[in-house]
């Protein structure tokens, strides 16, 4: 009952989330914060880099080429 609650719910929020997204931007940039859609991956993955060396070992090299691969 609850992991079908838990889906639900997730599938609720999504849809949610999906239709008000435009008007969430347009009032988080009223307030002044500046929202980049197509952010500078790389950058990204150099800044946290450090991040995935460390866990590296804790959750093997295979799922971490996995999350740097991901498109």
């Amino acid at each position: 009952i609850l992991q079908d609650a838990a889906q639900k719910a997730a599938e609720y929020e999504r849809e949610y989330d999906n239709k008000n997204e435009a008007v969430q931007l347009k009032e988080i940039e009223k307030h002044g914060m500046q929202v980049i859609m197509d952010p500078d991956i790389e950058a990204f993955r150099k800044a946290v880099k450090p991040v995935y060396d460390k866990y590296e070992s804790k959750f093997g090299k295979e799922l971490i080429e996995s999350i740097l691969n991901y498109k």
